[in-house]
C-alpha cells in the first residue's frame, strides 16, 4: 500500500509537470515515450508463456520496475531539498529512463543550477515543452536581476512567445542594440494592437531613453481611437501623453466627441487632424451619415489622400460587416482602392448571399 501511494505521487508530480508544460505548446510533439509499464498494464506479464515473453523483456521489465521506485525516491528526495541525492540517483539509477528528463528539469531550475548545464539542456532539444519552459523561466530570472546579457545568452535569436519577444528586446536595448527595439514597440503602437505588462514595460523603458516619442504614443491614440472595441487602449496611451503641451487640444476634442463623433463640425477648420480622427470614428459608428457628409467634410477640412482612404476604409469596415443596408455601389468603386483581401472575401460572400 505505501509502495502504490509512492507511485501514485510520482504520477501527480510527473502530470503537474507536463501539464504546465503544454500551456507554453499545445501542438509540441510527445518527445517521451509511453513507459513500459503502460505498454504492459493489460497483462500480467507473470501470467504470460514463458515461449511468449524473452528472457531480455523480462529482464526489461524488472530493471523498469527498480527505476521507477528511483524515480519516485528521486521526487521525496528533491521534496526535501536533499539534491546531492537527487543527482546521485539521476546517475547512477535513472540512465536511460523516460522521465528521468523531468528530475533534470526541476534540478536545473533552481537558484545554484550551472548556466552551461541550463543552456546545455536547452539546446541539447531533448524535450521541446521542457525546453522551453526553462529559456522561459530564466528570462524572466534574469529581466528581474537586470541581467540583460544572461537573458541574450538564453536566447540568442529571437523568441515565438510575445512576452518572450519583449524581453528580448529590452534585453538588446539595455544592452546597447536599440533600433531593433525601437522599431519593434513603434510598430506595435502604430498598428493599435493590445500588447500585455511585458510589453508595455519595454515601451515605458524606450520612453525614459527618449526612443519613444509623444508622436509615436499619439500614433496608437489615432489608430485606437475609430475602433469599435479598443476603447482600453485608446485611453490607455492618451494617459500616456496626459502632460504633452502639444497633444493636449487634440486630446480634448477626442475625449469630448467620442461618444458623439456626430459632432465633428465644431471642430475648427484649422485642426484638421482632430476632425480627422473624430469623422473617421464618425463613419466606423455611423458609416451612412458618414458616407451622407464625407464631400461635405472633405471640402471643409481638406484632409489628406491617406486621411481620406483611411476614412473610407472606416465606412467600408462597418457597411460590409456589420449592416444590412448596403450601398453596393459606393463599396464597388472604393474596395478595387484599398487592396484588402478580407474585405474582398466579404463583398463576396455577400454578393452570394444577396
Amino acid at each position: 500500500m505505501i509502495k502504490q501511494k509512492k507511485y501514485f505521487k510520482a504520477a501527480a508530480l510527473t502530470l503537474a509537470v507536463m501539464l504546465q508544460s503544454a500551456v507554453l505548446c499545445s501542438c509540441a510533439r510527445a518527445d517521451i515515450p509511453p513507459s513500459f509499464e503502460e505498454n504492459t498494464s493489460r497483462m500480467d506479464v507473470s501470467m504470460r508463456p514463458a515461449a511468449v515473453i524473452p528472457e531480455a523483456e523480462i529482464h526489461d521489465y524488472d530493471r523498469y520496475r527498480k527505476q521507477r521506485d528511483s524515480y519516485v525516491l528521486s521526487l521525496d528526495e528533491y521534496a526535501a531539498g536533499r539534491y546531492d541525492e537527487v543527482e546521485r540517483i539521476l546517475k547512477s539509477d535513472l540512465a536511460g529512463y523516460p522521465l528521468a528528463v523531468n528530475i533534470e528539469y526541476l534540478m536545473l531550475r533552481r537558484p545554484d543550477a550551472q548556466l552551461s548545464d541550463v543552456l546545455s539542456f536547452i539546446r541539447s532539444d531533448r524535450h521541446e515543452i521542457l525546453s522551453a519552459r526553462l529559456k522561459s523561466h530564466y528570462m524572466y530570472r534574469f529581466d528581474k536581476e537586470d541581467d540583460y546579457a544572461g537573458i541574450l545568452r538564453v536566447s540568442p535569436t529571437i523568441p515565438q512567445s510575445e512576452d518572450l519577444r519583449c524581453l528580448w528586446f529590452k534585453a538588446r536595448y539595455k544592452t546597447g542594440d536599440k533600433p531593433d527595439a525601437v522599431s519593434f514597440i513603434r510598430k506595435k503602437f502604430a498598428d493599435a494592437v493590445p500588447l500585455n505588462s511585458t510589453c508595455m514595460g519595454l515601451a515605458s523603458v524606450l520612453s525614459a531613453g527618449g526612443d519613444l516619442k509623444p508622436s509615436d504614443i499619439y500614433a496608437r491614440v489615432r489608430e485606437s481611437y475609430w475602433t469599435r472595441n479598443k476603447q482600453g487602449i485608446y485611453r490607455a496611451a492618451a494617459a500616456m501623453l496626459k502632460n504633452s503641451k502639444e497633444y493636449s487640444v487634440t486630446l480634448k476634442y477626442l475625449a469630448k466627441y467620442y461618444d458623439n463623433p456626430a459632432g465633428y463640425g465644431a471642430i475648427p477648420v484649422s485642426d484638421t487632424a482632430s476632425a480627422v480622427s473624430v469623422f473617421r470614428r464618425y463613419g466606423r459608428v455611423e458609416p451612412r451619415g458618414a458616407l451622407s457628409e464625407l464631400k461635405s467634410f472633405t471640402e471643409k477640412y481638406h484632409p489628406s489622400e491617406s486621411d481620406v482612404r483611411k476614412i473610407k476604409k472606416a465606412i467600408l469596415i462597418s457597411l460590409l460587416f456589420e449592416r444590412y443596408d448596403i450601398p453596393f455601389d459606393f463599396i464597388d468603386a472604393e474596395l478595387p482602392k484599398l487592396g484588402d483581401e478580407d474585405m474582398f472575401k466579404q463583398r463576396i460572400r455577400l454578393a452570394i448571399w444577396n
